[in-house]
């Protein structure tokens, strides 16, 4: 059984990526140095989804994207 998150700290959920991601993608990017409009954000997301030896995986913190990882 899961427990309750400590006041203070955030709660992340690790699941793949989807196209409504994209902005937060785009800014998380632009943040590690790799500027990436959304558009093309989204369009990276549907690409990774298609590849099946691919998966692109975020860290959700609460709405907003905290991390991602590409395996």
């Amino acid at each position: 059984m899961g427990r309750a998150a400590k006041p203070g700290l955030l709660t992340l959920v690790i699941r793949p990526a989807t196209a409504e991601d994209a902005f937060g993608l785009s800014e998380l990017l632009a943040l590690m140095g790799y500027p990436c409009p959304a558009e093309e954000a989204a369009q990276r997301v549907l690409d990774l989804r298609e590849d099946e030896n691919q998966t692109l995986l975020v860290a959700d913190a609460q709405g907003t994207i905290a991390g991602m990882v590409c395996c």
